[in-house]
């Protein structure tokens, strides 16, 4: 009885060694899985941009900023300051470390992302793995959008994902501004006011 009641105490211990490790494993594949921009997009089904202080499974959001993060527009390899309707762009977006990579648009439509990158939210939002940069081409939407925000957001590592935003305005709307500083310059015309 006494052999018995050794391998039976032995096999209490050693079973609760091992559930003891299997929830420390667990633990750490969670808490390794934090900081993935992508479960933005897959599990928690977001499909709007995500703001500073939002929480990414349970990673904060911080701000990004122009030394470490960049997103550009280009048509035909010449980088654009404001877009037309309904034209393609190529958007390149780069962080200084290799990241994960979240990019979305308020307006418009992304297609033919680089490096195994994919697409969600009725194509508005891209997700890539671990690179430090990545392309996609974008849509321009049709008139009524006069600006357009584009959020990159980047986890290098574990912990906290960095937000970086920029807007880009159309070239209707650039014009239209050009039009009320003349307006306003010659004090003859009414100020325009979009809505």
């Amino acid at each position: 009885q006494a052999v018995l009641a050794r391998r039976c105490a032995v096999f209490v211990l050693h079973s609760m060694a091992v559930r003891l490790a299997c929830l420390v494993w667990a633990s750490l594949i969670v808490w390794r899985a934090d900081a993935h921009p992508s479960l933005w997009l897959w599990p928690l089904q977001r499909c709007d941009a995500p703001k500073l202080g939002e929480m990414i499974m349970t990673s904060p959001t911080v701000a990004g900023n122009h030394d470490s993060h960049s997103i550009t527009l280009t048509v035909m390899g010449h980088d654009v300051a404001a877009y037309s309707s309904q034209v393609v762009y190529k958007v390149n977006c780069s962080a200084v470390e290799g990241s994960e990579f979240l990019v979305h648009t308020s307006a418009g439509t992304f297609s033919d992302p680089t490096g195994g990158g994919n697409l969600g939210c009725d194509t508005k939002l891209a997700v890539f793995g671990h690179t430090k940069n990545v392309e996609l081409m974008w849509t321009a939407p049709a008139g009524g959008s006069l600006e357009v925000t584009f959020t990159l957001a980047t986890a290098k590592a574990f912990g906290q994902v960095a937000v970086y935003s920029k807007v880009v305005r159309s070239v209707d709307e650039l014009s239209l501004l050009a039009l009320d500083s003349q307006c306003q310059a010659a004090r003859g015309c009414a100020p325009f006011v979009h809505q």
